[in-house]
């Protein structure tokens, strides 16, 4: 964490703004047979010069946030239907304020367990994902005016939490007058929040607990040649906390955050098992994110 000089508004600014940026949880409505896996590597940004304050509206940041990071997901067949291992990590998050100051280092992992329920007349999953604190909710600076900043910076949440999901998912076309193939899929989750280590002045505040939820559609062409390799997806997801405008002001990364999101990707087949994937996301509303669009860009390869 560099020395900056911030104003004290500024901060309280980034403190609104320093959640992690709208992004979309997996939805595992089909659980993998035993000893298939899937690993996915992910680079996603987002930059911002304002946010969504507690009351919805979006305002001016005074500076412009920066974020970067690398994720790795991986699924992994433990049982036939009944116990895919799951998990999400992000290995590297640095988040920058513009002539302020940044932090940088290992982010939260997941790690989360999917049982199949139901295989026909479509697939339904239930899973457990807990959330475990690898991050630094509070990075050490070398001045106070330094930690402010580094504060309203955090790399994780420092809490351990639970979301108790399920997901739902079928596919469908390549009718006699329709060419195209679908899959659709939904999932909802109630997010349970546990006392974290609190990332705002230092302050101790527990995170609101919230309901995550996704509906996604993709789209192929599968009857001609390299296109049948893309897939478009179009997807809207989002997050309720039950947090109040005065609580959400100042929870820190993951607290008190509300949005809903869109995106748009695309996912090419390159070889085999090997993908590519490429999506942009952005808000409908949102309360304490970045006002910026989130773009993703990834390498996966399942087998």
């Amino acid at each position: 964490m560099r020395k900056p000089s911030p104003s004290r508004g500024l901060i309280l600014l980034v403190l609104l703004a320093a959640s992690t940026p709208t992004s979309s949880a997996e939805a595992n409505a089909w659980t993998r047979e035993r000893g298939s896996f899937y690993a996915e590597l992910r680079y996603a940004t987002v930059s911002a010069a304002g946010f969504y304050g507690p009351d919805f509206s979006r305002l001016d940041l005074g500076s412009r946030y920066t974020q970067h990071s690398a994720g790795l997901y991986v699924e992994v067949g433990v049982l036939d239907r009944w116990l895919t291992v799951v998990l999400d990590s992000t290995l590297y998050r640095r988040a920058s304020l513009a002539d302020q100051g940044y932090a940088e280092g290992l982010g939260d992992l997941r790690l989360g367990f999917w049982s199949g329920l139901l295989r026909s007349p479509f697939h339904l999953s239930a899973g457990l994902m807990i959330g475990v604190p690898t991050g630094d909710p509070r990075p050490s600076a070398p001045s106070p005016a330094a930690q402010l900043v580094a504060n309203s910076l955090p790399t994780g949440d420092g809490e351990l939490d639970v979301e108790l999901a399920v997901a739902a998912g079928t596919s469908f076309g390549r009718w006699r007058f329709w060419p195209l193939e679908h899959y659709a899929l939904a999932r909802v989750g109630y997010w349970l929040r546990t006392s974290p280590r609190s990332v705002a002045f230092g302050s101790a505040e527990d995170f609101p607990d919230a309901i995550n939820w996704q509906a996604e559609l993709g789209t192929r062409l599968p009857s001609w040649p390299v296109v049948d390799r893309l897939w478009l997806v179009l997807r809207v997801y989002g997050t309720e906390s039950f947090a109040g405008p005065e609580s959400a002001a100042f929870s820190g990364l993951g607290g008190g955050v509300t949005h809903r999101s869109y995106s748009l990707g695309l996912r090419v087949r390159i070889w085999r098992g090997l993908a590519v994937a490429f999506s942009a996301a952005g808000a409908f509303s949102a309360r304490n994110l970045p006002a910026g669009a989130y773009y993703t860009t990834s390498l996966s390869f399942e087998r």
